[in-house]
């Protein structure tokens, strides 16, 4: 990550590559006045997560609730896949839940953690908190 100075320029071109392997990397350019928090990086990060556990969908979704509000105050382009992205996380979380209402980390049938679950837990209700947004999707799922 590099922030330029006022007045400062920087060309954008395949050299910023030329240390890398063809076809491995990825430049993105972010222009923002809030220069403290790249969000559109992180937002990819959390996107290419290697893994599916629960806390790894949880926190793929979470940011989703509040992603096209961040989009829309920024004056960028809404996403138009983000309801389902998060209806689909709400599926596959739910369906890690166990019959005394545990999450596991792989499955229903994995041992309960007592973190993970406060952890995913919490993901309902912050959905909750976003009450449009989730009616929206949970009807839509009907």
């Amino acid at each position: 990550m590099r922030e330029l100075a006022r007045g400062e320029s920087m060309v954008i071109d395949s050299n910023l590559l030329a240390d890398v392997i063809p076809g491995t990397g990825a430049v993105s350019l972010t222009v923002s006045p809030q220069n403290a928090i790249d969000v559109p990086s992180l937002l990819l990060a959390l996107d290419r997560y290697p893994y599916g556990c629960s806390e790894q969908i949880t926190s793929r979704a979470l940011p989703l609730l509040y992603v096209n509000d961040l989009a829309s105050e920024s004056q960028l382009a809404l996403d138009k896949g983000i309801d389902e992205r998060i209806k689909e996380s709400i599926t596959r979380v739910l369906a890690r839940q166990n019959s005394e209402g545990a999450f596991g980390l792989w499955s229903a049938s994995s041992a309960a953690d007592t973190w993970l679950h406060a952890y995913v837990t919490d993901f309902p209700h912050a959905c909750a908190r976003r009450a449009s947004r989730c009616r929206k999707i949970s009807s839509s799922s009907r």
